[in-house]
């Protein structure tokens, strides 16, 4: 009796799943959702097409992405690269990822305003998409139907994916990785963490190395989350790791491995590196106010400010932080700050009241809680 008892408690889920399918339909489909869900859910993505995409024909172009866009459109060499010139002799000061799709875009619908964006209203509208499946995930329909309501109606949000930047893939990519690593945390997979490192090396060829800046959360949350013992845990994450890394390498590998002769200049260096231009450019030269220099990277290095800026690196850095409640920013993003402060507290209130799951009854001992997970201790195992 007592190793039946034994093995049914080991083989029951984790706590925290338990009350995920409880709670979210973890594992339902759309049909399993109220009728009053399914049409709030269809009313905001209809919301979402209509605000990314209102009067897009008048975007205009932007004086430097334009410009190489319509360049990638002439070679399949030049798309490649992300050559800014149609003679492929240089390359834009990026990595060329957030353009493709507006590329592809402009050869299939001819260069104009409108084919440059439509991409990104249908990154923004996928978004939301992901985002709604995540949070439904994590925190049940009701949530995730106000975060993706909220997510469609920040005038940010809105203006953002009627541009022609960087950041609208990028979001749409980090947000994929979000779900697939909510996903593998829940259910300790190898898969979805895989898709979760791979959707973090695409939103490198976005943004480079500012994709890098989510992976400690997302490793920390496997760590502590996924039901499977520490051992399978850092294999997988291992793997993930090496994933991620190899998505995020491969232009700047592709760009190494080509012969110079072969290739355009990699713009933002003097040494025609891709690697000086992700690092160096792009990353370094960011930090130049607190004294970072990226000149032994082979970059250019960015314009010295220095004797017409009279105040010190720290006060720099404090007044910089300071324009998060400046007049600049709190007329465009201040009203987000109210929000910010009433989401901190419920999400407190969430993890002190109903959100955290029961302890352990009597003779489960071996198992610890964290952050509404349960993992099972395997004698033997680490």
């Amino acid at each position: 009796m007592a190793g039946t008892t034994a093995e049914t408690i080991a083989s029951a889920p984790p706590i925290g799943v338990r009350l995920l399918s409880r709670s979210s339909g973890a594992g339902r489909g759309a049909a399993s959702r109220p009728g009053w869900a399914r049409v709030a859910y269809w009313a905001i993505l209809l919301a979402a097409v209509v605000l990314f995409s209102w009067d897009i024909q008048n975007s205009g172009y932007h004086a430097f992405y334009s410009e190489t866009a319509r360049s990638m459109t002439q070679s399949w060499k030049g798309f490649l690269f992300g050559s800014f010139d149609p003679g492929n002799t240089i390359t834009i000061d990026k990595l060329p990822g957030f353009l493709w799709p507006q590329a592809l875009s402009a050869r299939i619908f001819g260069f104009s305003p409108w084919a440059l964006t439509l991409p990104q209203v249908i990154e923004g509208v996928l978004g939301v998409v992901v985002l709604h499946r995540a949070v439904r995930r994590w925190a049940g329909e009701s949530a995730a139907l106000l975060a993706a309501g909220a997510f469609v109606l920040t005038p940010a949000i809105a203006g953002l994916f009627r541009t022609e930047v960087e950041d609208p893939l990028f979001t749409l990519c980090v947000l994929l990785a979000a779900n697939a690593g909510l996903r593998a945390a829940r259910e300790g997979r190898l898969r979805p963490l895989l898709a979760a490192g791979a959707w973090i090396g695409l939103s490198f060829q976005s943004k480079m190395l500012e994709a890098w800046a989510i992976l400690p959360a997302f490793g920390l949350l496997y760590a502590v989350s996924a039901p499977v013992t520490l051992r399978r845990r850092l294999a997988h994450l291992a793997a993930a790791g090496a994933t991620c890394l190899a998505v995020s390498a491969s232009w700047v590998l592709l760009v190494t491995l080509t012969p110079a002769q072969d290739r355009p200049f990699v713009d933002g260096t003097t040494d025609n590196s891709a690697f000086s231009q992700v690092v160096g450019y792009n990353f370094l030269t960011r930090f130049s106010s607190l004294g970072v220099s990226a000149k032994s990277t082979g970059s250019v290095a960015a314009q010295s400010m220095a004797g017409t800026d009279p105040v010190p690196h720290t006060g720099q850095t404090l007044t910089e932080w300071a324009k998060m409640f400046g007049p600049s920013l709190t007329t465009q993003i201040g009203w987000l700050y109210p929000m910010a402060a009433l989401a901190a507290v419920c999400g407190l209130v969430w993890l002190g009241g109903g959100g955290r799951p029961a302890p352990p009854r009597g003779g489960e001992r071996g198992w610890s809680v964290w952050g509404g997970w349960r993992f099972k201790k395997i004698p033997g195992r680490p």
